[in-house]
């Protein structure tokens, strides 16, 4: 959001001060790391037509997400992804 704060903490400081004082494990992926794992419009075609699920989550990641030529970037997806290759389940 700026050079001195992420989207998250930027928008409600109150919330990231109670979850980074709550001393819960906390895993954060840079834009620098999410701005290149994205989504390719072949990969976005796939998942249309699987089902109705995949045209429901094509549509939303259609309409929200963080788009750019090569492709779309999925932030919150890769946090979590990140978190569970670390601690597998």
């Amino acid at each position: 959001m700026t050079s001195a704060a992420e989207f998250n903490c930027f928008t409600d400081p109150h919330a990231a001060d109670i979850m980074y004082n709550s001393g819960i494990p906390i895993v954060m992926v840079g834009l620098d790391v999410t701005k290149k794992a994205l989504l390719t419009d072949e990969t976005l075609t796939k998942i249309k037509q699987l089902n109705r699920a995949g045209g429901m989550l094509y549509s939303i990641i259609s309409s929200d997400g963080d788009k750019s030529e090569q492709g779309v970037a999925m932030h919150d997806v890769n946090t979590i992804f990140i978190y569970y290759i670390q601690k597998p389940l």
